[in-house]
């Protein structure tokens, strides 16, 4: 689902950018960063699930992630019935029975519960490395500073945009000082950030393919002939 709604938002982002063939590429002001932390959250969102070596951590992360789910669900539903969150659901309950039931099938998650996933900012943050050991900080097109520069963008922050975007100057200065300027969105930043998001999804397949063809050793594990 994570690979599969990344994949949509960056050929949404393709689609929005150029109309048809041999055609001009325009960039929206606002869209295209809605379509950049969409792609963001979702293949880093693959890669936070697949990232741990042992197989239970990742089970337990994947588990977490329905749980948070489950709770938004429950939300969502008091908001529309004013009924109490933890007002009893049978289908709900159902499905956080049947999530407790998985996690105690695997005996070193047995004792520990189910909780929700961390921050988007969390997780990015989690899936980018540090520009050094002893600096902090994260490199310009790391996912967490490609979603920080998204999201930006989408709230409105005019610091942020009058930084990360073109500015052109359409009038002279007059007596009281002031000239007319337009603004319009960078095509580098927006190239780096989709350039980022693409290589987000090509380690989230890359890492399940390892995954899915390597023991726990990382020995590749050859499948039997057809």
């Amino acid at each position: 689902m994570a690979s599969a709604r990344a994949r949509d938002a960056l050929e949404a982002f393709h689609d929005l950018t150029v109309e048809e063939v041999n055609a001009s590429a325009t960039l929206r002001p606002f869209a295209h960063y809605a379509l950049i932390r969409m792609a963001c959250e979702a293949a880093g969102l693959g890669r936070w699930l697949l990232r741990p070596e042992k197989k239970y951590k990742r089970v337990h992360r994947s588990l977490n992630l329905e749980f948070s789910h489950d709770q938004d669900a429950r939300e969502f539903s008091a908001t529309l019935t004013r009924q109490p969150r933890n007002a009893a659901t049978p289908e709900l309950d159902k499905f956080l029975n049947r999530l407790n039931e998985l996690k105690n099938t695997v005996s070193q998650l047995r004792e520990v519960e189910l909780k929700r996933i961390p921050q988007w900012s969390d997780i990015l943050i989690d899936i980018s490395p540090p520009l050094g050991r002893t600096t902090g900080g994260h490199a310009p097109d790391s996912p967490f500073v490609v979603w920080k520069i998204a999201s930006a963008f989408l709230h409105g922050s005019t610091a942020t945009m009058r930084a990360l975007s073109d500015l052109e100057q359409l009038t002279n200065f007059g007596p009281n000082r002031m000239a007319t300027m337009q603004m319009s969105p960078s095509w580098r930043v927006l190239a780096a950030s989709y350039g980022t998001c693409v290589q987000m999804l090509y380690d989230l397949h890359e890492r399940y393919e390892h995954l899915a063809t390597h023991d726990y050793s990382h020995r590749r594990v050859e499948l039997p002939a057809q």
